[in-house]
């Protein structure tokens, strides 16, 4: 299997099948998902959205729950009330595909979701690399 590291995620992306990505990969493809997902909708290219949206829901349903128990290591302890935000931004996802409002789509899944989960990847790595 390709190191993600080594190559841009749009190539390993193409190259391999979801379900072969390790976690730490998946992740990586969930923020390149997140956003396509938002360029394709200020592109107006709702059949692609469409067609990209059950791998994106599906990457996020996986990862939502191990990012929120990622809360319980103790290196989490002064970022514990980050938890409510992942429960609730479940949620709002959910309420956001359902809706044919491409510009709330853009807002919840890019520019809540998808920075959020960057800065959650700037805490997890601060904390392995202590």
């Amino acid at each position: 299997m390709s190191d993600i590291r080594n190559e841009g995620i749009e190539e390993v992306y193409e190259k391999q099948n979801i379900s072969e990505l390790d976690e730490g990969q998946k992740f990586v493809a969930l923020l390149y998902l997140l956003k396509r997902y938002a360029e394709l909708g200020m592109s107006d290219a709702e059949g692609a959205m469409k067609e990209l949206l059950p791998e994106l829901t599906s990457l996020l349903m996986e990862l939502f729950p191990a990012i929120i128990k990622d809360y319980e290591q103790p290196y989490m302890e002064p970022y514990k009330d980050d938890i409510n935000y992942w429960v609730n931004q479940i949620k709002r996802i959910m309420e956001v595909v359902d809706s044919k409002d491409v510009f709330a789509q853009i807002d919840v899944l890019y520019c809540e979701t998808y920075h959020s989960l960057l800065e959650y990847q700037k805490i997890v790595a601060s904390a392995v690399n202590q």
